[in-house]
């Protein structure tokens, strides 16, 4: 387990990471994505300002739980399957939903940069102006159902 000075410092690190990228403070940031129009299809921005807030979240939560734990822990002796174990199992989800959402920020934050995803559609990017040649399903009816194959089961 870390201590809280380096949780505190690894979500710093996101934040300037992020305030880098877009060439400006967290709180500037996010008034930006506030002032964007409503219903405006997603941006990186407002996907990494969403996610950023998670993870901090996700913090909080974590630092809670930690809290706990250690509370538990300084009371009295620990009884590996009773409340100390739930809250190490806390503290232990608690961690891996910071590192995941943070994992995400970081790939926007990379995806960004390369132009390599589309935020709004959720997808690698595509080539714009070009369409879709392919078709989804097929246009002719399936053909009608045949008399069994000698040694295969109908029923399976």
């Amino acid at each position: 387990m870390s201590d809280d000075a380096s949780d505190i410092d690894g979500v710093g690190v996101l934040t300037e990471q992020i305030e880098g990228h877009f060439a400006m403070a967290m709180d500037q940031l996010k008034a930006e994505v506030a002032a964007g129009p409503v219903g405006a299809p997603a941006t990186t921005a407002s996907e990494v300002v969403k996610w950023h807030g998670m993870v901090l979240d996700s913090q909080a939560a974590l630092d809670r739980a930690k809290q706990e734990l250690l509370t538990v822990l300084q009371t009295g002796p620990s009884d590996a399957s009773g409340p100390s174990q739930d809250l190490i199992d806390r503290v232990a989800a608690a961690a891996a939903s910071r590192e995941g959402r943070a994992l995400v920020v970081r790939w926007l934050l990379k995806a960004d940069a390369s132009g390599a995803h589309d935020v709004t559609a959720g997808q690698p990017a595509r080539s714009r102006g070009t369409r879709r040649t392919t078709l989804v399903a097929p246009t002719t009816a399936p053909l009608a159902a045949s008399a069994p194959q000698p040694g295969r089961s109908a029923v399976r």
